[in-house]
């Protein structure tokens, strides 16, 4: 008797993982074949008013804190975190970088494209030392390559890159060894330790979850590598610490915590828009 074969998941649009779309409505953004039969396209509308400037803050990473049972983070930027989990006992502190963008555009070019209406809050080498640097998806503002490449000429062996489905072979373009990059569908999880180094760290576990948005770097690639919010769990004898990163969403779905006593620890970086989220999908 012939077993059938498993369907694929909802939000794969393809059996070759080649191809993703959101499984809730509105299902997707455009697809490749679907960008020249969507005009004519609006222009983006002028803001009127007064816009006032943010006030950029040189970081401190919070170095006056204790290290142990607190979660640090500092935001950089855009979806840009760094998330420092508490030290446990006889080990250092993990360090997480979010969508690091540190170039003046969000493009494939530095000569054109969306330039960064703030710069930085520092230079890439003030960081405190982390050891895992998490992607969200591949759009230029989320994944940038002078801020990856650096990262990793910087760092070398002593960082590991996480990304959803189908963007490795964009990290190893990039010359960055397999076995530092690790890609995950969503609901897998992975747990790593800090590598290239001899000091003590605990093991963290990394959750790819879903997200509703969309992905691609040029016309003709659109949707072809899945997109993702993050769960990052660190457990201890005090109970589960963990850190939600929405990365980059048209509408947020809740990613529930694990319920129970044991989860000590929650933190939660969500995307702030100034319209309701159905404008963004053309809805009325």
């Amino acid at each position: 008797m012939d077993i059938p074969d498993t369907p694929p998941p909802s939000h794969h649009a393809d059996d070759s993982a080649t191809s993703f779309q959101n499984p809730w409505p509105p299902k997707s953004l455009l697809a490749s074949h679907q960008v020249f039969s969507q005009f004519p396209l609006a222009l983006a509308k002028r803001i009127e008013g007064e816009v006032k400037s943010v006030k950029v803050v040189r970081p401190d990473f919070a170095r006056d804190v204790s290290d142990e049972g607190v979660i640090k983070a500092t935001w950089l930027g855009h979806a840009g975190f760094l998330v420092q989990l508490p030290r446990l006992p006889g080990c250092k502190p993990i360090r997480i970088l979010f969508d690091p963008i540190w170039s003046e555009r969000a493009s494939p070019h530095q000569s054109a494209g969306p330039r960064r209406r703030l710069p930085p809050p520092c230079k890439l080498q003030e960081l405190p030392d982390f050891q895992f640097v998490v992607t969200s998806h591949n759009h230029y503002d989320h994944l940038d390559y002078p801020t990856i490449d650096h990262i990793y000429k910087m760092k070398g062996t002593r960082v590991q890159f996480l990304a959803p489905l189908g963007n490795a072979s964009w990290f190893r373009e990039c010359g960055i060894p397999e076995d530092q990059v690790t890609q995950l569908d969503w609901y897998d999880s992975v747990k790593l330790q800090p590598s290239g180094t001899l000091d003590k760290y605990p093991s963290v576990k990394f959750i790819c979850t879903p997200a509703q948005h969309a992905s691609g770097r040029g016309l003709f690639d659109q949707r072809e590598t899945l997109w993702s919010s993050w769960v990052v769990q660190q457990e201890s004898e005090a109970g589960t610490t963990s850190v939600y990163h929405a990365g980059n969403r048209g509408e947020i779905r809740p990613i529930r915590p694990r319920d129970g006593p044991d989860l000590a620890r929650f933190l939660a970086f969500l995307p702030l828009i100034s319209r309701p989220p159905a404008c963004l999908h053309g809805a009325s």
